[in-house]
């Protein structure tokens, strides 16, 4: 770390981050008796060993990509010296060298440590990454975020730090995003910026005006000045959803006030003016149901696009809807509709939810068409491609959301188990678990499905027989088969299933302790939701939660059944 050469400094300050925290006394050594290089190089080490410590942001900022933000793998065992390393970096803040006191001081922010005016010379550094934390710092002063406004104003000027960010530069940090945040923190304190606000507001129809609309709530702006950067943002396709979720959730009574205004300007003639009318609309879920008598003609438009829109917006109200099951219902079952559209429809029916019991017998018609020949094609991108398989699968989809155990619900899903699709195989399961199959022929079908060719289909049947009520005890030998299957994930879930069984799992004990001596199971699981183009053999609330190894799945299991077997003795 003394070394005169700046890559040996860099080579040895990467090593020592490897060893962890019995390196430390190297590192102080470093810090007092080398030079500059080495002195800059031993900061820098100290950053790259972790805090914990979390910019205090929107979720979907992207703190990967920013590298001031990233921590080492190699930093993860240092949490043990915190104290000493706290230490370390508050003497380092005290360095003549001007390099390696900003350097500190970026540090003591990232831990939680840095005082005020030790903000301030970071943010009068003028290098940009030290800015954009010093912003973050103020985001995290709360009342006393305030005495920054002054220094945050004067960033308005540059227009350039204010430009709309375009392609892979939209989802990265944004300086705007920071300077929000810092406001935000600032609560009534900001009120002088909020002119400035809305008038970039104006220039932009993108997620920053979303974040710009919570910025002037915290500021103490009246609701026309929220609105008027809410407004335009909800006639857009990618944010309008948004826009009316945070309307509903922050301003009820304005968001119903302007259910009353969409209603009207639907049919209006204006060029696009109905599409964003029905986005808009959507966006406000259960509060613009008053609109759905509007609505309705909508989904028998020539122009198809608007009619599927329509179909989300009818969706999206859910109960309020009831008034279309009719229309909706009539769609699902014409051959001569569009598939996207008649997906749309289906997907409808799901949102209003049980009432939409009375449309079973139309999605039972549906489902008992043969299956379409060919290849099994399900989400391709352009919706125009859709086929029967989506409409298939949209239905499913929807008997779940109808939910409760009914016979006809309960036999069109029992018809998919045997489809050609090893997604709608899978689906179907999951849709008898949700809705409370309890029969002894539901759960044969599902011991029969254990033994799938598809993998994905055996761990979704397994972590539907978890979810099970009733005696499951029939399949516990099929499961515990299972705890050997190639696929690790099928092995999780079959551990799942067995272990919610409980007492009645207890012939299976055998196969989850071997198990446990598998050096396999070792391997860390991923639970995800599933997208357009990923399976999630396991989801959250399936009972494990990411990072879970397969034995720590198979430990648990045994402790369910061990543990509900002595309540029972």
């Amino acid at each position: 770390m003394t070394d005169p050469e700046f890559e040996v400094c860099d080579a040895a300050g990467k090593a020592l981050v490897r060893i962890g925290p019995s390196a430390l006394p190297s590192i102080t050594q470093a810090l007092r008796d080398g030079g500059p290089e080495a002195r800059l190089i031993a900061v820098r080490v100290l950053r790259q060993t972790g805090s914990g410590w979390k910019p205090p942001l929107r979720d979907n900022f992207n703190e990967v990509a920013h590298y001031r933000f990233r921590t080492g793998l190699d930093g993860q065992s240092w949490g043990q010296a915190t104290t000493e390393i706290d230490e370390a970096i508050r003497a380092a803040v005290k360095d003549s060298d001007p390099a390696i006191r900003l350097e500190a001081i970026a540090c003591s922010v990232e831990r939680g440590l840095a005082r005020a005016e030790e903000i301030r010379e970071l943010w009068q550094s003028n290098d940009p990454a030290n800015v954009d934390l010093a912003l973050l710092a103020v985001s995290g002063l709360d009342k006393a975020a305030v005495q920054f406004l002054p220094e945050l104003m004067k960033l308005f000027d540059d227009k350039t730090l204010l430009s709309r960010a375009t392609g892979i530069a939209a989802s990265d940090p944004h300086r705007l995003e920071y300077m929000l945040l810092a406001l935000k923190a600032m609560k009534t304190g900001a009120q002088p910026a909020i002119p400035r606000l809305i008038a970039i507001a104006d220039d932009r129809r993108d997620r920053i005006c979303l974040m710009i609309a919570e910025t002037l709530d915290a500021s103490g702006a009246d609701d026309e000045q929220i609105l008027s950067v809410l407004r335009p943002l909800m006639w857009t396709r990618s944010y309008g959803e948004e826009a009316g979720q945070w309307l509903v959730e922050h301003r009820p009574d304005e968001a119903r006030r302007l259910v009353s205004v969409l209603t009207r300007r639907l049919g209006s003639g204006e060029s696009g003016a109905d599409e964003a009318m029905l986005n808009a609309l959507g966006s406000l879920g259960a509060l613009a149901h008053e609109a759905v008598p509007a609505i309705v003609p909508f989904l028998r438009q020539p122009d198809k696009w608007l009619a599927v829109r329509a179909a989300h917006a009818l969706g999206s109200i859910g109960t309020g809807a009831e008034a279309a099951l009719h229309e909706l219902e009539l769609i699902v079952g014409n051959p001569k509709d569009p598939f996207s559209l008649r997906c749309a429809c289906a997907n409808a029916l799901g949102g209003v939810g049980p009432a939409a019991h009375r449309s079973l017998p139309t999605l039972q018609k549906v489902m008992e068409r043969p299956e379409p020949s060919g290849p099994v094609i399900i989400g391709a991108v352009n919706e125009s491609e859709w086929s029967e398989w989506d409409l298939r699968a949209a239905i499913i989809r929807t008997i779940g959301q109808i939910g409760a155990e009914h016979a006809a619900l309960i036999s069109i899903l029992r018809s998919q188990l045997t489809s050609r699709s090893s997604d709608l195989r899978a689906a179907s399961a999951e849709q008898l678990g949700a809705c409370g199959a309890t029969s002894a022929e539901v759960l044969s079908d599902l011991i029969r499905l254990l033994r799938d060719e598809d993998t994905f289909v055996q761990a979704r049947t397994a972590v539907t027989i978890s979810r099970l009520k009733g005696d499951r005890g029939a399949a516990v030998e099929p499961l515990a088969s299972l705890l050997i299957n190639d696929n690790l994930y099928v092995r999780a879930a079959a551990a799942i299933a067995l272990g919610k069984s409980g007492a009645a799992a207890r012939p299976g004990l055998p196969a989850l302790r071997k198990a446990l001596s598998d050096s396999a199971n070792s391997r860390s699981l991923n639970v995800s939701q599933p997208s357009s183009n990923r399976r999630a053999y396991l989801k959250p609330g399936d009972g494990v939660e990411s990072g879970t190894t397969v034995a720590q799945a198979v430990q648990s299991a045994i402790n369910e059944i061990e543990n509900d077997s002595q309540l029972l003795e």
